[in-house]
């Protein structure tokens, strides 16, 4: 129906941004359903339209080039989510500076870095922007946000890579702290605590690590609906990326 309204009435393609959001919660929408490529669609249409404003800023582009450039990790293309990436993050630092704090989207940008640096197996450059995006959300969401407490993950991650066990623990433990404040991420949750057992059997501990395992596995089961595929894995069987691909997106 918008579309149809904005075809009616070309000149509100100049003032009006409300189609370019359009597009891009309805690849937003695809993306939660899995459909990458769709997804990709979207956010280029989200893109082209926001680009005929009359006001247009290459900052409003900030939403659908990040989600783009998921669209393209998720598919695959690297390459491609990481060019969008690094223009996109570029053009923030252009008009507000650097680590600027005008929105959380320089966080999304930093974090998305993260995940597409440890793709490429560059695990150095990974550390150095998912710290900076932990930074930049515990400023701009505050510290017990859910974006703040997906990469408290990230950055765990790295700090088990690293074998700091304690630093990783705190980082999960806070994790799950600002993951309890809602019943909504329960794939989240799962995820933190199925690294935390991992943590606890590095610190000897099988007793804690055995009850966090079991408990990852609850809410992975809880989280996955009772699908019959899932239900077949035996909870040694489950590794990473099974909890990864129940989370959204936007919070990998």
């Amino acid at each position: 129906m918008m579309v149809t309204e904005f075809e009616a009435k070309p000149q509100l393609l100049q003032r009006d941004m409300r189609l370019a959001i359009s597009w891009n919660e309805l690849g937003n929408a695809h993306m939660l359903s899995r459909q990458w490529a769709l997804g990709e669609e979207c956010y280029n249409r989200s893109i082209e339209t926001m680009r005929r404003l009359a006001f247009f800023k290459e900052t409003n582009l900030s939403p659908p080039v990040v989600n783009l450039s998921l669209s393209f990790w998720l598919q695959g293309k690297l390459d491609a989510a990481l060019d969008h990436l690094v223009a996109g993050l570029r053009e923030r630092e252009m008009a507000f500076g650097n680590d600027d704090r005008e929105s959380f989207f320089t966080g999304r940008f930093l974090h998305a870095l993260g995940n597409i640096k440890a793709e490429l197996g560059k695990k150095e450059e990974s550390f150095m922007f998912h710290r900076k995006a932990l930074l930049h959300y515990k400023s701009t969401l505050g510290n017990n946000h859910h974006r703040t407490a997906d990469v408290c993950v990230k950055v765990a991650e790295h700090s088990i890579r690293l074998k700091q066990k304690d630093t990783a623990m705190a980082l999960l433990d806070h994790a799950l702290k600002a993951y309890s404040n809602s019943e909504t991420y329960v794939p989240e949750k799962a995820r933190a605590q199925f690294k935390r057992s991992q943590v606890l059997k590095m610190m000897q501990n099988k007793t804690d690590a055995d009850e966090a395992l079991q408990e990852a596995v609850d809410l992975y089961y809880e989280a996955a609906g009772g699908q019959e595929n899932t239900k077949r894995k035996k909870a040694e069987e489950l590794v990473d990326q099974d909890f990864v691909e129940l989370i959204a997106f936007w919070s990998r």
